[in-house]
């Protein structure tokens, strides 16, 4: 009898944990579902495989420094594995066919073996088609030994040129899209054929102005002016030039009003909120970053470091003409021939543009 009880009262313990862990494994099977249904999903879609340059023209120029431009057209081409690389690369087991790499150009024809570190490389997402670029250029590059003193000249050239236009990540995922490429569970695949020609008239996403609800509110008339002209507008006005030297005065109608977005958080390096007033290059037109400004308040735009910032920037901008750098650095030597003016004319010159950007309501 007792050991009939234990055994009963052994079923019924086992039933009631059974019955407590229901709920549980259901959310857990479900899951798997959910996974494996994504798995499936990746697993019927159809890949591409082929080689193509990472080159995507015209869009590179306007965005990338002519050295990257350079060795996107001319020294890398991304590839798609075959069952060959797959058996011979050391990468063995983390490789499938169709899986898009970068390669070097020039010692592709090379056995593995017989190329230097560095030369073929799988990133696992486009995210890390910039990395894998650079350690490219870093550290298979200067070992290659099939690369022509031609191509290192150039290289060479480039790498000294004046001209600098920082990097921004996305624009590399970006064009890796605009070229097939997608992010699988596989690493990167090609999802369209990438013989094919670009979609038509491709170009990355661009600053758009942000909404009316995103802007600082500013009840002064000046900024409605600088509103009205927005995106190709001014923040210096003829009426300013009786009260600034020529030099600022020139250098202050190189640049045109803007607003903060979320992308330039990264690139220009200002912690202001977006919708938040600032000004760019009117030239470029800020790209990739590069000659925009945000100034926190009007004391930080009054500075001399602003005004050196704008001046290195327009020196080095590929979009502006050689004849308006000339014009900046003579206006710049003469500065001190100028006409002594009012004291305090940097302050209330400054404290009158801070006023056309952003009004009286405005607080950081």
């Amino acid at each position: 009898a007792c050991a009939h009880e234990d055994v009963c009262k052994h079923k019924y313990e086992s039933k009631q944990l059974n019955q407590s862990r229901q709920p549980e494994e259901k959310g857990e099977s479900s899951s798997i579902r959910e996974e494996n249904n994504d798995t499936r999903e990746q697993e019927e879609m159809h890949w591409y495989s082929g080689s193509v340059s990472l080159s995507v023209e015209p869009a590179d120029s306007e965005w990338l420094s002519e050295m990257n431009c350079y060795i996107r057209k001319y020294c890398i081409e991304v590839f798609t594995a075959t069952k060959n690389d797959i058996l011979k690369t050391s990468k063995r087991g983390r490789i499938v066919v169709d899986q898009v790499g970068i390669r070097c150009k020039f010692c592709m024809h090379r056995p593995l073996g017989d190329k230097a570190v560095a030369a073929v490389s799988y990133p696992t997402s486009m995210a890390g088609i910039y990395e894998s670029v650079k350690r490219w250029q870093r550290v298979h590059l200067p070992a290659c030994l099939d690369v022509t003193d031609e191509v290192q000249n150039k290289l060479d050239l480039l790498q000294n040129d004046t001209a600098w236009v920082p990097t921004t990540r996305q624009y590399w995922t970006d064009s890796a899209r605009a070229l097939g490429m997608a992010d699988s569970i596989d690493g990167i695949r090609f999802s369209r054929d990438p013989y094919k020609p670009l979609p038509k008239q491709w170009v990355p996403e661009k600053e758009k102005p942000p909404s009316t609800k995103d802007k600082p509110v500013a009840s002064s008339s000046l900024v409605n002016t600088v509103d009205r002209q927005h995106f190709g507008g001014y923040i210096c006005f003829p009426e300013d030039k009786s009260m600034i030297p020529p030099y600022v005065y020139f250098l202050m109608r190189q640049v045109e009003p803007c607003y903060f977005t979320e992308a330039d958080r990264f690139v220009a390096r200002s912690k202001g909120p977006v919708g938040f007033a600032g000004f760019q290059c009117r030239h470029c037109a800020g790209h990739a970053g590069l000659g925009k400004y945000f100034p926190l308040n009007s004391k930080a735009l009054s500075t001399n470091s602003t005004s050196q910032n704008i001046h290195a920037h327009i020196l080095k901008c590929r979009k502006s003409s050689q004849a308006l750098k000339d014009e900046l650095i003579f206006l710049k030597t003469e500065k001190m021939k100028s006409p002594r003016l009012v004291p305090g004319w940097r302050k209330t010159f400054f404290e009158r543009v801070w006023e056309r950007m952003h009004g009286d309501n405005i607080n950081i």
